[in-house]
């Protein structure tokens, strides 16, 4: 059947070109202008703000005026894939190496999203063996070293008969001596529960070393895999860890011992970071318990009257494992922006962007860093074994469990 073309025919053939024409110019320019989605996973707000900063340094859009990356920070009282579940698929997720992390790097393996081993040129071997010892591809990039740290007060140890805290007993005999000038000798974050059992993992690696430490950590991971989370079935758990032989017996011992002798508060497993922080602040305490990122969120004039150290051993110069959480970027789409920038983020001068704006230890060995502080992290890292994220990610998903294992393991504190 011939259709007689008539102009008013043309017309609308015409038009309905246009039009479609016109839906596929305007869905390419969406698709060409559509930013890639950085998400932040378990860090903290000046973290993320510190790092996005960073992140849109790391692209020019076209229009120069618009940031590089829409960022979404996801809940992380959820566990990752939960999370996932209640925000568009990102781009990059930004988050500490751990349990949450194997989740993430299972999917970009699974999709072949990944990086070339150059990648970590520069980076020590330490963090290296974090991502990978052997593998030829990396789907997750280490970009910053967070560390779980002891802050000693300058004026107290200089008055001190301890002038050096080599090993664990130095620093009970310190506190001891701070007890006629202190309220309180030793404080950390005891209500805090990730932080808790950060500061449970690093004490019970220092006093029973890193195999104890990554036992205990898979013994809570299992149990959590089957099911049986229950308060009662937690508590028997603990039960066995904390008694004669289980994981965390000669931790609990020393902390029970410490709450006894009044060398941390009676208040201790109330307080939150931020009372740990006014009590350096009010000059209450001469140790205190802290994260790198913490300490970069105490006043500057504070401070700069604590000098900061690793958690010591209970025996002098033994091999040491540190507990020192890596925040990673890991790549959740093949988008080209976002996996150049992680590739920016990896080189020596992001990295210092990165460590200057956080105050955390790059992982790039020849890069400038803000401080000695961050200097001397790096360093440890650097001269130790591979270095253990922190029992909070290594042995929890969620914040709920976490919980959980935290009020309990508060209770056998007391006792």
């Amino acid at each position: 059947m011939k259709v007689k073309l008539t102009l008013k025919n043309i017309v609308l053939i015409s038009s309905g070109l246009f039009i479609l024409l016109l839906i596929l110019g305007i869905s390419i320019l969406a698709i060409a202008n559509k930013k890639p989605t950085a998400a932040f996973y378990g860090i903290s707000e000046r973290n993320v703000e510190r790092i996005s900063s960073v992140l849109q340094t790391t692209h020019t859009r076209k229009n120069k005026k618009q940031n590089a990356f829409n960022i979404v920070v996801l809940d992380s009282n959820l566990s990752l894939e939960e999370a996932l579940k209640k925000q568009k698929r990102p781009d990059i997720i930004f988050m500490y190496n751990g349990k949450n992390a194997d989740f993430a790097e299972i999917r970009s393996v699974k999709k072949k999203i990944c990086f070339d081993k150059k990648i970590l040129e520069g980076m020590s071997s330490s963090v290296i063996k974090t991502v990978s010892a052997n593998k030829s591809k990396i789907h997750k990039v280490p970009l910053l070293i967070d560390n779980c740290e002891i802050d000693i007060n300058r004026n107290a140890i200089a008055k001190s008969k301890t002038k050096q805290i080599a090993v664990l007993s130095d620093v009970e005999k310190f506190a001891t001596e701070l007890k006629k000038d202190y309220l309180a000798p030793i404080v950390f974050a005891g209500a805090d529960n990730y932080e808790f059992i950060n500061f449970l993992g690093a004490m019970t690696e220092s006093i029973s070393g890193i195999d104890t430490l990554k036992r205990a950590a898979n013994k809570i991971n299992d149990f959590i895999k089957s099911g049986n989370t229950n308060q009662s079935e937690f508590n028997k758990l603990l039960s066995q860890m904390v008694a004669v032989d289980g994981e965390f017996y000669e931790t609990v011992e020393v902390l029970r011992k410490w709450y006894k002798e009044k060398l941390i508060p009676s208040n201790v497993y109330k307080m939150t970071s931020r009372d740990v922080k006014s009590y350096m602040e009010q000059k209450l305490c001469g140790i205190s318990v802290l994260t790198l990122s913490e300490h970069r969120t105490v006043k500057q004039s504070t401070i700069e009257e604590f000098t900061s150290i690793y958690y010591p051993s209970i025996f002098a110069n033994v091999e040491r494992t540190f507990s020192a959480p890596i925040i990673m970027a890991i790549p959740y789409s093949k988008n080209k922006i976002a996996m150049n920038s992680i590739k920016k983020l990896a080189t020596v001068e992001y990295q210092e962007r990165l460590s200057i704006k956080t105050g955390l230890a790059p992982v790039q060995k020849n890069c400038a860093i803000p401080d000695r502080q961050a200097d001397d992290v790096r360093y440890w890292v650097a001269a130790s074994e591979v270095p253990f994220v922190g029992l909070s990610e290594a042995a929890f998903t969620d914040a709920k469990t976490r919980k959980m294992f935290a009020d309990i393991l508060r209770m056998y504190l007391q006792q």
